[in-house]
Protein backbone atom coordinates (compact mmCIF):
# COMPACT_ATOMS: atom_id res chain seq x y z
CA UNK A 1 0.00 0.00 0.00
CA UNK A 2 1.53 3.73 -0.96
CA UNK A 3 1.48 7.02 0.22
CA UNK A 4 -1.93 8.50 -0.85
CA UNK A 5 -1.15 12.19 -2.34
CA UNK A 6 -4.49 13.49 -3.36
CA UNK A 7 -4.24 16.70 -0.69
CA UNK A 8 -0.98 17.16 -2.15
CA UNK A 9 -2.81 18.53 -5.25
CA UNK A 10 -4.78 21.08 -3.09
CA UNK A 11 -2.37 23.35 -1.82
CA UNK A 12 -4.97 26.36 -1.04
CA UNK A 13 -7.09 23.58 1.09
CA UNK A 14 -4.22 22.84 3.11
CA UNK A 15 -3.17 26.41 3.73
CA UNK A 16 -6.73 27.31 4.53
CA UNK A 17 -6.80 23.86 7.33
CA UNK A 18 -3.30 25.10 8.53
CA UNK A 19 -4.26 28.82 8.85
CA UNK A 20 -7.28 27.57 10.43
CA UNK A 21 -5.60 25.79 13.24
CA UNK A 22 -3.45 28.62 13.80
CA UNK A 23 -5.92 30.79 14.71
CA UNK A 24 -8.35 28.45 16.57
CA UNK A 25 -4.80 27.08 18.29
CA UNK A 26 -4.44 30.90 19.64
CA UNK A 27 -8.22 31.59 20.39
CA UNK A 28 -8.30 28.34 22.78
CA UNK A 29 -5.11 29.40 24.16
CA UNK A 30 -6.54 33.14 24.76
CA UNK A 31 -9.89 31.42 26.28
CA UNK A 32 -7.17 29.15 28.95
CA UNK A 33 -5.29 32.01 29.70
CA UNK A 34 -8.36 34.26 30.33
CA UNK A 35 -9.85 31.32 32.42
CA UNK A 36 -6.41 31.00 35.00
CA UNK A 37 -6.61 34.72 35.06
CA UNK A 38 -10.10 34.67 36.42
CA UNK A 39 -9.69 31.89 39.06
CA UNK A 40 -6.13 33.48 39.71
CA UNK A 41 -6.88 37.85 40.46
CA UNK A 42 -9.88 39.82 40.96
CA UNK A 43 -11.97 39.87 38.13
CA UNK A 44 -11.04 44.04 37.55
CA UNK A 45 -7.25 43.35 37.88
CA UNK A 46 -7.60 39.88 35.59
CA UNK A 47 -8.73 41.55 32.93
CA UNK A 48 -6.05 44.47 32.61
CA UNK A 49 -3.49 42.23 33.58
CA UNK A 50 -4.31 40.18 29.87
CA UNK A 51 -4.54 42.99 28.17
CA UNK A 52 -0.61 42.56 26.67
CA UNK A 53 -1.78 38.87 26.70
CA UNK A 54 -4.02 39.95 23.93
CA UNK A 55 -2.33 42.16 22.09
CA UNK A 56 0.58 39.75 21.74
CA UNK A 57 -1.51 36.96 21.10
CA UNK A 58 -2.81 38.53 18.05
CA UNK A 59 0.72 39.73 16.95
CA UNK A 60 1.68 35.86 17.20
CA UNK A 61 -1.24 35.56 15.04
CA UNK A 62 -0.29 37.89 12.35
CA UNK A 63 3.41 36.79 12.47
CA UNK A 64 2.29 32.99 11.55
CA UNK A 65 -0.36 33.60 9.07
CA UNK A 66 2.31 35.98 7.55
CA UNK A 67 4.91 33.12 7.67
CA UNK A 68 2.36 30.84 6.42
CA UNK A 69 1.47 32.53 3.05
CA UNK A 70 4.46 34.25 2.34
CA UNK A 71 6.38 32.82 -0.44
Amino acid sequence: MGVNYTLANYPGLIGLIQAGALVVGHILGVIAAHDRSLTLQPRGQAVIGQIPMMVLMIGYTTAGLLLLFTE
